[in-house]
């Protein structure tokens, strides 16, 4: 995977080129089309709730639905000029496996 240099420098700025305690997990997926490109990483919302998930999305596909899915639940917000989006993701259990498309592209992370 080749990332931009505008995706490494927002991924370090978050702390995330080297790894980041506290996050519940991250997964570089490959993607499914060849110039589309996402990653993700999944945070406890800290909404007094502990089951539910931010979901990090990075990608090279700007103005894009991101789409966040488990075995039940689906959920999708739109990434920003950059490729960005923040989706929720409720009622998960520790470990799940989230699915996420942005455009052409697909990658994987766990709750």
């Amino acid at each position: 995977m080749k990332l931009t240099r505008l995706a490494l420098a927002g991924l370090a700025a978050l702390g995330l080129a080297a790894g980041t305690a506290g996050a519940a997990s991250a997964s570089t997926g490959h993607a499914t089309a060849p110039s589309a490109w996402c990653t993700t990483r999944a945070y406890p919302a800290n909404d007094g709730w502990p089951g539910d998930y931010d979901i990090y999305v990075w990608s090279n596909q700007p103005h894009r639905d991101a789409v966040a899915a488990d075995r039940t639940d689906r959920y999708g917000y739109p990434t920003n000029s950059h490729g960005f989006s923040d989706v929720y993701l409720w009622y998960q259990y520790n470990g799940e496996l989230i699915k996420i498309t942005v455009g052409g592209a697909t990658c994987w992370t766990r709750a």
